[in-house]
């Protein structure tokens, strides 16, 4: 019995040398370091967050190029389509939601639409020429500080639906 006995000791040892524990770092000046560190960063990264908004959040979307981006107010997306073609389109959406259309403005590569809602906000279309077959489409519905983002992706989708 003495060496059965012995056996499961030493396996016991044995098990007990291969368990990794790690080690607890009792250090307490390593540990208000490494918080101060990140407290740091959180603040850093909070200011940015402050003085540059929600610049460049990404939506995806199903048709062109598939992305929206956001910044500023305005929903920007680019289509593999004719200027020509996004600015027929673009207008035909707008007089879909019975808005108020104001005077256009039409430039060689840079067509801008508005329009005036009947709560008095104002939907701004800017079609910008970038390549022959490639426009950007960005809009921007609302008024200053209150943007209205749903719509101008609502809007983006319609003229998405009419361009395919």
């Amino acid at each position: 019995m003495t060496s059965f006995a012995s056996n499961n000791a030493n396996c016991l040892k044995a098990k007990q040398t291969n368990l990794n524990i790690p080690e607890i770092n009792t250090n307490r000046g390593e540990l208000v370091k490494k918080k101060v560190k990140n407290k740091i960063l959180a603040l850093i990264i909070l200011a940015f967050l402050f003085v540059y908004g929600c610049a460049g959040v990404i939506i995806g979307s199903a048709a062109g190029t598939g992305v929206y981006t956001y910044l500023k107010g305005e929903v920007k997306r680019s289509y593999y389509k004719k200027s020509d073609q996004c600015v027929k389109v673009s207008n035909q959406v707008l007089k879909e939601l019975n808005v108020t259309m104001l005077e256009p403005s039409y430039k060689t590569a840079k067509t801008i639409l508005k329009a005036q809602r009947t709560n008095e906000s104002v939907i701004t279309i800017i079609i910008t020429k970038l390549k022959p077959n490639l426009t950007e489409i960005s809009i921007r519905s609302g008024v200053v500080g209150m943007w209205d983002k749903e719509l101008s992706e609502l809007i983006h989708e319609s003229i998405a639906e009419k361009l395919q």
